[in-house]
């Protein structure tokens, strides 16, 4: 069994009086792809803010590599290997592929990886422009500039949101092919993608981990299935 790569236990968030995260324990293995799943609201994308360091915590510790990061900045996290990459595209419209990968490797200070345009599907598109890509290369361009980093662990909010049926196949295999790579931390909202291609699961649900657990055993654990699955169905 991998040894834990990322361990949150106890997390909170809270905006006035409305709390977001509740209590939230969660862990993630060395090179593992591990899904968070949960109904809308369930305070899923403010977890991964909370993770890759955008927002405070009132409660709770996040430990990453044997490291408390608890109340580490978000670069200072992200030096360590924990990246995001954002659900909504923030690319640079005029500038080429190309570029924006220069500019990935110069702001972590380490050269890209090589072949990193040919896995992410964008072999011999080096010198178009970003507005020039289609939504489906646009996202695959993003989870390559967060590959330029080098992480450890990748939070992937949503990679697959607004693709067509094809592009999402093609980005389910771009993410399976990063087990053992990296570890993966993945909000997808496509339950079947989840299911194909976790490693382990969790589910989050009224700002708490109600069942965490290999893809089959959550599948059928009756907390999921009343709160979760039995609606996603």
């Amino acid at each position: 069994m991998s040894e834990a790569l990322l361990q949150v236990r106890g997390l909170r968030k809270q905006f006035g009086a409305l709390v977001v995260t509740d209590g939230v324990d969660l862990e993630v293995r060395a090179g593992e792809i591990h899904a968070l799943i949960g109904p809308n609201g369930a305070g899923k994308t403010t977890l991964v803010a909370q993770l890759a360091g955008e927002l405070r915590s009132e409660a709770g510790t996040i430990r990453f590599a044997g490291a408390d990061i608890t109340h580490a900045t978000m670069h200072a996290r992200a030096r360590r290997g924990l990246v995001r990459s954002f659900q909504v595209t923030r690319l640079f419209h005029s500038l080429t592929v190309a570029e924006h990968l220069a500019f990935a490797g110069v702001a972590c200070g380490a050269a890209v990886p090589p072949g990193l345009l040919a896995r992410a599907g964008l072999e011999g598109r080096g010198a178009v422009q970003v507005d020039e890509l289609s939504h489906g290369e646009q996202r695959a361009l993003e989870v390559a500039l967060a590959l330029a980093t080098r992480p450890r662990l990748l939070l992937l909010d949503e990679p697959m949101a607004g693709l067509g049926a094809q592009e999402s196949l093609a980005m389910g295999e771009r993410i399976a092919a990063l087990r053992g790579e990296c570890a993966v931390l993945l909000i997808e909202h496509d339950v079947e993608a989840v299911f194909r291609l976790a490693d382990r699961v969790s589910v989050l649900v009224g700002g708490a981990v109600i069942a965490s657990g290999p893809p089959a055993q959550v599948r059928s654990d009756p907390r999921v299935l009343a709160a979760y699955l039995g609606e996603a169905a």
